[in-house]
């Protein structure tokens, strides 16, 4: 796919920005964004 490290380090890094993943995984602060999300998807389904 690739010819060197380099080229898939690059398009690691744009996947990365594209995707808006923090450069810091914080599991505290992923915990609570994703018992959030959950929490309002419920709440509009009236579940």
């Amino acid at each position: 796919m690739f010819e060197n490290s380099n080229e898939s380090r690059a398009w690691q890094q744009q996947v990365i920005r594209e995707s808006g993943v923090p450069e810091v995984f914080n599991a505290e602060t992923e915990r609570e964004k994703r018992i959030a999300f959950l929490s309002d998807y419920l709440r509009s389904q009236e579940l």
